[in-house]
Parts: C-alpha cells; sequence; structure tokens
C-alpha cells in the first residue's frame, strides 16, 4: 500500500534546524512531549557513511519486505518535491543488498536531503563518489556482480573505522 507523502518542512524551519545540534533537537522533542522511538536514537548496526555530512528534512518512510526493494523504488520516484529524507525500514535484512550507486544517484538527482536505511548497500565506490547522505547498514561488494554465484560474493557488515587504511 503506498500513502500520499507529507509535504516538505518550509525551508524556514528547515534552515533554523540546520542551526542546531541532534542533542538540542532531541531535548526539545523532551520538553514537548514528543515520544521517539529508541529516544530518537538509530540502532547501534545502522552508522553514518561520511561522518561529516548532515542530514534534516521531511521523512519519506518505506516499510520493505527483506530483500525486496520495488517499495523503494515507487518512493523514489513517487516523491514530487525535493528535500526528503528517504526512511527505510529494511528489516535489517543480510541477505541481499537493497540500494547502491544507481539509485543512490537517483535519490541524488531527485535532491533528497538524505537515505537512512536499516538494511545493505553495495556499489561503495560509486557511492562514495556520489558523496550522498547515508546511514546505513553497509554491503561491501568485492568481486562484483555474477549471477548466480554467491560463492563469489564476500558479505561483511562495515563500518567507516573498517574502510579506513
Amino acid at each position: 500500500m503506498i500513502h500520499a507523502c507529507m509535504p516538505p518542512l518550509d525551508s524556514a524551519v528547515i534552515n533554523r534546524a540546520k542551526q542546531l545540534s541532534c542533542s538540542l533537537l532531541l531535548d526539545g522533542a523532551k520538553l514537548l512531549g514528543i515520544a521517539l522511538p529508541g529516544g530518537g536514537c538509530l540502532p547501534h548496526s545502522i552508522r553514518a557513511v561520511n561522518p561529516d555530512h548532515k542530514m534534516i528534512g521531511t521523512a519519506l518512510t518505506v516499510r520493505t519486505q527483506p530483500g525486496d526493494n520495488r517499495p523503494i523504488h515507487l518512493a523514489i520516484y513517487g516523491a514530487k518535491q525535493p528535500g526528503y529524507v528517504l526512511v527505510i525500514d529494511g528489516h535489517a535484512h543480510e541477505g541481499c543488498a537493497y540500494m547502491g550507486d544507481l539509485m543512490l544517484g537517483a535519490c541524488k538527482a531527485l535532491d533528497f536531503s538524505g537515505v537512512v536505511i536499516n538494511g545493505f548497500i553495495r556499489d561503495m565506490d560509486g557511492v562514495m563518489a556520489l558523496g550522498v547522505i547515508l546511514c546505513a547498514g553497509i554491503l561491501v561488494w568485492v568481486y562484483g556482480a555474477v549471477r548466480n554465484s554467491a560463492s563469489r560474493y564476500l558479505w561483511a557488515q562495515a563500518t567507516a573505522e573498517d574502510r579506513e587504511p
């Protein structure tokens, strides 16, 4: 089922929020009585690909079945306005990647503010070159695509620290 997107936050609100730290925004939400799952914290398995990047915007949420990225395609191309943060619940599925540099390139071209995904991504060289603001459980694709040959892949969860030489 597809639901209509919330209208994006006004640019004045976005610009003001960009001036504040995450801790100030979360403390403000607490003072207003806004209950945030996990206290506003992401699960430890979801990491910033580039910790220097920051994202803020209206969440465009997607819940998908493990291994199914079709709803993600629909959300990317269904967003009618720029500035959304694509937030994907991939159920921490580890059997395949949900996105790579092509889908993240589409997010960049369509002016998404960022992507958060509870699942794996691939094509890290291309993703890093795009400069997309991204938090994810990361899939490191070592050999490249060879269909029907699972032994040719190395699957690993990595963090930004793991990629440093």
